[in-house]
């Protein structure tokens, strides 16, 4: 899966490092700008994050020794298009559910969120 990525696949894996196993406070400034450099709005990226990066990999943020150098790129998205071809069953809790463990786990999204509507503007 190697060479040009989509920008989608490029949203994916900037929006991957949200859920490192390290100190993700000090790159939100690098990633804000990676993702304003997309053609994604803000509510776009959001569905993103919810729906294709974070059940993908929320599980590292609950690793005794999570990935803390990133994602591999071609592994997550394997997994993100794998997820997305399967059926989901009740998504409109599922997206409650991932929506309130961002809030909580990667608190960033917020910040990185004001900056790109503040930057739209």
């Amino acid at each position: 899966m190697t060479g040009q990525r989509s920008e989608e696949e490029q949203a994916w894996i900037i929006l991957s490092d949200l859920f490192l196993d390290t100190e993700v406070g000090a790159i939100a400034p690098q990633l804000t700008q990676r993702l304003a450099d997309l053609p994604f709005d803000v509510d776009t990226l959001e569905r993103m994050l919810r729906d294709d990066v974070c059940p993908v990999c929320l599980h590292n943020l609950y690793a005794v020794a999570g990935v803390w150098d990133g994602f591999a790129p071609d592994d997550l998205i394997g997994a993100v298009r794998a997820r997305q071809a399967k059926c989901e069953m009740f998504p409109r809790l599922r997206r409650r559910w991932r929506a309130r463990q961002i809030a909580r786990h990667v608190p960033e999204w917020a910040w990185i969120r004001a900056e790109l509507i503040r930057s739209e503007t």
